[in-house]
């Protein structure tokens, strides 16, 4: 990754943040239960380069998947799956995603590596162009290294 731009991608990794809401989270438990912090959850610090290890070893989609489902975890990963989307895409881009899905980031990846004239009914490995794909994976991790940074820059929960 060039540093030129990775030096874009700080200050709109730094927006990125706090539009996803990364920087808030609801007290689940203890005496604080129902307070909202204005600060990063500590299990969010570890999210952001588990996340690009995960997509180096089982790939983009499995890795979206996975932290698209929150059960189980202490903090909100769909934060950062909006992060990262809100890096990767046009404003006009998420404006065009489907509204009803729960989890854009996994709608922007597949529609965009989607060839074209593949019924979203049948969507398999087969049916996804592979240099897209690889060009969204690289994107990705690029938007988890100026994140990873960004969030240095905002207060982290103390456990």
């Amino acid at each position: 990754m060039k540093s030129s731009n990775l030096n874009q991608l700080i200050p709109q990794a730094m927006e990125a943040v706090r539009s996803s809401r990364m920087n808030e989270y609801i007290k689940t438990e203890g005496k604080d239960k129902g307070k909202t912090f204005k600060e990063i959850p500590s299990a969010m610090k570890g999210y952001i380069p588990a996340m690009g290890a995960s997509i180096k070893q089982s790939g983009v989609l499995p890795t979206l998947a996975f932290y698209a489902n929150d059960s189980g975890k202490e903090a909100d990963s769909k934060k950062l799956l909006a992060a990262i989307l809100s890096l990767i895409s046009s404003q006009k881009e998420r404006q065009n995603l489907d509204p009803t899905v729960e989890v854009p980031l996994v709608n922007y990846v597949i529609t965009r590596c989607k060839i074209s004239n593949t019924d979203r009914t049948q969507l398999g490995a087969d049916n996804l162009n592979p240099f897209e794909l690889n060009i969204v994976t690289k994107e990705i991790l690029q938007a988890l290294v100026a994140l990873k940074l960004a969030v240095r820059t905002f207060k982290i929960e103390e456990k």
